[in-house]
């Protein structure tokens, strides 16, 4: 016996062989995250959603409807035929498609929805119920799973040729300390793709809540989401905003989106989205917003006037009530860890600073009452914060002489 073979039988009867979806019900906080505090369970629903999302990039989904049932499940309605595509070679279409992990990455050869993308199967096999009815050859096929297995298969002939799919998912109680998704936060996630997705139509409701379903359209996208944030106190009459794609077409970067606003009062925020997800720790685009601003407002005061401007207008009084979303298109972002919440496609930040700043200093020239506006609320921002901080050093030194 080989010195390979001994290691087999040491081993043998030690290592369980998982087959098909077994491997995402053994380790579930692997694929969708944390299981117990809701997170995961937000997650595996929005997986469900990047199919339609991603046909909806591609010009073939203008509308998506959400649904939290009440008996805890979520139905996913979508104009889209794109959750099944092809045979696979099999008797039933879909059967193996719907159970099949794919891969995790979402670099390809066109932009697609959120971090990444490891197919509808991992949602399969957290639920206990899982079916998806869509078309295919023209009929209506609805395929049903218990747990990451088939349980039916059916069809039928659709005289009016339909191309909606409609998916119903009910967590497994025993892999999520508490299979119930809140309102809330379905809906607030909901409503963070369609910012993300301007001209797609979204709906959600909550049988259990009394009134009509909530529909979400946002047309102007990020500006929308700045506008919605800043409820009062606004310096500009409008978000400052545009949409551009890379001048060159020289990397991955397909799209930029910026909307900026600041506001009399409140701390501000900085969104940074890629691919229409929010990654929460920031990263190459949210540098390379703000390294384009304070360079870009002190050269235009300066240019109108306001002497010594680079001098006071700094990043920090730029960004003290700044509300700010910048969002990213990019077929192969790179994040600093699995829970991609932070993007390090470092080579990005000049791209977007160099599309800030030329934005941005058109947007200035073209208003010119707008931006005498922003610049003496800059100027009062920074001669508040200098007086702060002459205050805090009168405090310290009083407290080092009564020491």
């Amino acid at each position: 016996m080989g010195e390979n073979d001994a290691y087999d039988a040491d081993w043998d009867g030690l290592i369980e062989r998982l087959e098909g979806l077994d491997c995402v019900r053994a380790v579930p906080g692997m694929y969708v995250g944390d299981v117990r505090d809701g997170s995961g369970l937000l997650f595996a629903v929005e997986t469900l959603l990047y199919p339609a999302l991603d046909e909806h990039l591609a010009g073939r989904c203008d509308r998506v409807d959400v649904t939290l049932c009440a008996d805890g499940s979520v139905e996913i309605r979508a104009e889209t035929s794109g959750y099944v595509r092809g045979d696979y070679g099999e008797v039933f279409p879909g059967a193996t498609q719907l159970a099949t992990l794919r891969g995790g990455s979402a670099r390809s050869d066109r932009v697609r929805f959120g971090r990444f993308f490891v197919g509808v199967a991992v949602s399969n096999a957290v639920a206990s119920r899982f079916s998806v009815t869509y078309p295919h050859g023209g009929r209506r096929w609805n395929v049903a799973f218990s747990r990451g297995r088939l349980v039916t298969v059916n069809s039928c002939v659709d005289p009016l040729a339909r191309e909606s799919t409609v998916v119903r998912f009910t967590p497994d109680p025993t892999i999520f300390g508490s299979p119930w998704l809140t309102a809330e936060s379905l809906l607030q996630r909901v409503r963070g793709i369609a910012y993300a997705l301007p001209g797609l139509t979204m709906t959600f409701n909550a049988v259990h809540r009394p009134g009509p379903p909530t529909v979400l359209c946002f047309r102007d996208g990020v500006a929308d989401l700045v506008r919605a944030r800043v409820d009062a106190g606004a310096v500009l009459s409008a978000p400052f905003a545009f949409s551009a794609c890379e001048p060159d077409g020289s990397s991955s970067l397909m799209r930029v989106e910026v909307a900026l606003q600041w506001s009399a009062e409140g701390s501000g925020f900085i969104v940074g989205i890629t691919n229409g997800v929010q990654t929460n720790e920031g990263g190459a685009h949210v540098v390379g917003l703000q390294d384009a601003l304070a360079p870009t407002l002190a050269a235009y005061a300066a240019e109108t006037g306001h002497a010594g401007s680079s001098a006071w207008i700094t990043r920090e009084v730029v960004t003290a009530r700044l509300d700010a979303v910048v969002s990213v298109w990019h077929r192969a972002p790179r994040y600093s860890a699995a829970t991609r919440q932070r993007l390090i496609s470092w080579e990005l930040a000049p791209i977007i600073k160099g599309m800030v700043q030329r934005h941005l200093y058109a947007w200035l020239k073209a208003h010119p009452e707008e931006a005498q506006t922003l610049i003496k609320h800059l100027r009062d921002e920074a001669k508040e914060q200098e007086e702060i901080r002459l205050v805090e050093e009168t405090l310290r030194l009083r407290e080092r002489r009564a020491r």
